[in-house]
């Protein structure tokens, strides 16, 4: 429970303490019930708490996640910036909501030399692609770019979070700078 309160304010998510401490009291409480031979008193409480923890989830942590969604944020950017023969791309990313929010084409890249290429030719391009590549790819572009928004995501692996490594970003980057 120490490392799910220290998560907790890692990611600093609403409610995440208040349902690590509802899983400790409820524990405690099931456990000395069980101890004294109240098997349905155990029951009852470890139900009232997993209904306390879900109800909690749902009303504070679910919608505290939103921050941590980059393509709304990314699609109020571009609104203003994209013109009609402007691409927008993705690199190694998977956000086909920002089809949905922009109302238009989003070219997937999996492969660096066909996104340099689309970065390089010649058109206004927005791209989304993670710090880590953008670091990466930046001399094969060669190009001017600039970062224009960045995001953390939740896309969080295991073995991220036992290193204590921070939250990955997202970069939206272009090849027109202002």
């Amino acid at each position: 429970m120490v490392w799910a309160f220290s998560l907790s304010h890692r990611f600093s998510l609403q409610g995440a303490a208040f349902i690590g401490g509802a899983a400790v009291v409820g524990g405690v409480v099931s456990a000395v019930a069980a101890a004294r031979g109240r098997s349905f008193g155990a029951a009852a409480t470890i139900a009232g708490t997993v209904t306390v923890i879900s109800w909690c989830i749902v009303l504070c942590s679910l919608p505290d996640f939103e921050r941590y969604k980059p393509v709304p944020a990314f699609s109020r950017e571009l609104q203003d910036r994209l013109a009609p023969g402007d691409v927008v791309a993705h690199y190694q990313v998977a956000l086909p909501s920002m089809v949905f929010y922009l109302r238009r084409h989003v070219e997937q890249s999996f492969e660096a030399a066909k996104f340099v290429a689309t970065v390089t030719s010649g058109k206004t391009v927005y791209a989304v692609l993670s710090a880590d590549d953008y670091n990466s790819l930046a001399p094969e572009i060669g190009a001017r770019t600039c970062i224009i928004d960045r995001r953390p995501t939740f896309e969080v692996k295991l073995r991220q979070v036992l290193k204590r490594q921070p939250l990955p970003e997202l970069l939206l980057i272009s090849n027109r700078c202002r």
